[in-house]
């Protein structure tokens, strides 16, 4: 339900990083694994769209990896999608 909402919106200024990475964990626990992997790509896209809007360096670096979800996305990413 909640990806539902996200995609008719578009984007959502909070949550949106941990609301992805929790689907993206649900269907690789399911098995479905080509889904967890377009999911787990669609969320690193946006969180790298949404870093790129930052405009300090150790800011945006940050933001990719100190926020736990988005460390955890980007990580899962890469090994699920090698």
């Amino acid at each position: 339900a909640g990806m539902a909402l996200l995609d008719a919106l578009g984007a959502i200024e909070e949550g949106e990083a941990l609301l992805r990475l929790v689907h993206a964990e649900a269907l690789a626990e399911r098995g479905f694994r080509a889904e967890a992997s377009a999911s787990l790509s669609h969320a690193a896209r946006r969180l790298r769209e949404r870093a790129a809007t930052v405009g300090e360096p150790s800011w945006r670096a940050s933001f990719l990896s100190a926020v736990p979800e988005n460390e955890k996305t980007l990580a899962l990413e890469r090994r699920l999608c090698e």
